[in-house]
C-alpha cells in the first residue's frame, strides 16, 4: 500500500489538552487544573526532546483554548518541525453543540492557529466522534483528514449519503490509546487506569507485529498529560525502539501519511466506508 515509502506506515499523535480535558467536564478546582498544567510544563517538553533525541516527528492535536494560552509551548512544537493539528477549541463534545456553535469554535480555533502561522489540515473531534456538521466545516476548510472514528484499521475515505467527501480518516482505536490505560479520575463517570506499563508495552508491541503482518497502519493516540510522566516515556521508547527493529517502517505525521494516501495509493486499495447506518459494501 505504501510503495516507496515503506511497507508500514506508523503515526504518533499526542492531544495537547492541557486543562481542557477537565474543564470540559465541570472540573475546575486546582487539583484538576494542575493535572493539565503538568502535560504543558512536564509532558510537553519531555516529548520534544524525545523526537529530537530519535529523529522523528508527531503530530501534536491542540484545542484551540490550548493554543491560545500556551502559545509558546506550541511554538516550540512548530519550531521543532512538529505536526499541529486541530482538537476542537474547548475539548467539547461537537454532538452536545448546535451546527452554529460548532461552527464557532472550530472557526475560533483556527484564527487562532493563524496567529500561530500555522494551517492545520487535520482534525481529531476531542470526543472521538464527529457531530452533524463537523464534515462540512472539515470541507469547507479544505481539511484532508480526520482521526475520529474506528471503522477499518487502515486509512479510508469517508462518504456520506454515497458520495465521497474528499477527507480521509486515519482511524483510531481504544487499544492504541494511553487513556483507557493510565488514565485515573476519582469521577465513577470517567476511566481508571493505573496499569503496568510493562503490560502495555506487550500490547502495542503485538498491535504493531499485526499492522506490519498486513503491511497495514498503526497509530498511537497518546496524551502529554498521561504518557508525558518519566517512566511511560520510556515504556514508549521502548514501544519504537521495538518498531524500528524491523525494515521498510515509515515514522511520519497524520499529514503526510494522509496526502500520501490521498495521491498515491490506487483503486484496488482504496476503501469507502459511509457515515450511514448499517452494513454497505465498502467500495
Amino acid at each position: 500500500m505504501w510503495k516507496e515509502k515503506g511497507r508500514c506506515a506508523v503515526a504518533i499523535g499526542f492531544d495537547f489538552d492541557a486543562e481542557t480535558l477537565w474543564l470540559a467536564r465541570g472540573l475546575k478546582t486546582p487539583s484538576p487544573m494542575s493535572r493539565g498544567k503538568y502535560g504543558a510544563y512536564i509532558g510537553v517538553p519531555r516529548i520534544l526532546r524525545f523526537c529530537k533525541e530519535r529523529g522523528i516527528k508527531l503530530t501534536f492535536f491542540v484545542p484551540g483554548w490550548v493554543a491560545q494560552n500556551y502559545a509558546p509551548v506550541v511554538e516550540q512544537m512548530i519550531a521543532a518541525g512538529h505536526e499541529v493539528a486541530h482538537h476542537g477549541w474547548l475539548h467539547d463534545d461537537p454532538n452536545s453543540m448546535s451546527v452554529e456553535q460548532e461552527k464557532e469554535e472550530f472557526l475560533r480555533g483556527i484564527e487562532v492557529f493563524k496567529k500561530l502561522g500555522v494551517t492545520p489540515v487535520g482534525y481529531r473531534s476531542p470526543a472521538f466522534d464527529l457531530g452533524p456538521n463537523t464534515l462540512n466545516l472539515l470541507r469547507e476548510n479544505k481539511y484532508i483528514y480526520d482521526t475520529s472514528m474506528m471503522a477499518h484499521e487502515s486509512p479510508y475515505f469517508i462518504t456520506q449519503d454515497g458520495k465521497d467527501t474528499g477527507v480521509v480518516e486515519l482511524p483510531v482505536c481504544w487499544e492504541l490509546d494511553d487513556a483507557p490505560y493510565y488514565l485515573f479520575a476519582l469521577k465513577p463517570s470517567y476511566r481508571r487506569g493505573m496499569a503496568d506499563p510493562d503490560m502495555v508495552v506487550r500490547v502495542w508491541q503485538r498491535e504493531f507485529d499485526w499492522a506490519y503482518r498486513e503491511s497495514g497502519f498503526y497509530l498511537l493516540t497518546l496524551h502529554p498529560q498521561i504518557t508525558g510522566r518519566g517512566y511511560r516515556m520510556d515504556a514508549l521508547g521502548q514501544v519504537l525502539d521495538y518498531i524500528r527493529k524491523f525494515p521498510d517502517v515509515w515514522i511520519t505525521t497524520h499529514k503526510e501519511i494522509s496526502e500520501f494516501f490521498k495521491k498515491n495509493v490506487d483503486k484496488k486499495h482504496q476503501i469507502k466506508i459511509d457515515l450511514a447506518l448499517g452494513w454497505h459494501e465498502p467500495l
